[in-house]
């Protein structure tokens, strides 16, 4: 129901433990993306509609 791509960087960082600096702006390269998806899940909550369904389509498609 929710999209948990925000916490697979923090897994894979903790795994490969790469002191990498650029790797530790991963929460704010897909800031964007994030808002629209939690956008698109608080429609589902509100609507009790399916993201995609097959008489409508996607529910962003209204």
């Amino acid at each position: 129901m929710a999209d948990f791509s925000y916490w697979k960087a923090p897994v894979e960082k903790a795994k490969t433990c790469d002191d990498d600096l650029e790797q530790l702006d991963w929460p704010y390269k897909d800031l964007e993306s994030n808002i629209y998806n939690f956008g698109i899940l608080l429609l589902e909550i509100i609507s009790g509609k399916l993201p995609y369904s097959e008489e409508q389509g996607f529910l962003v498609n209204w």
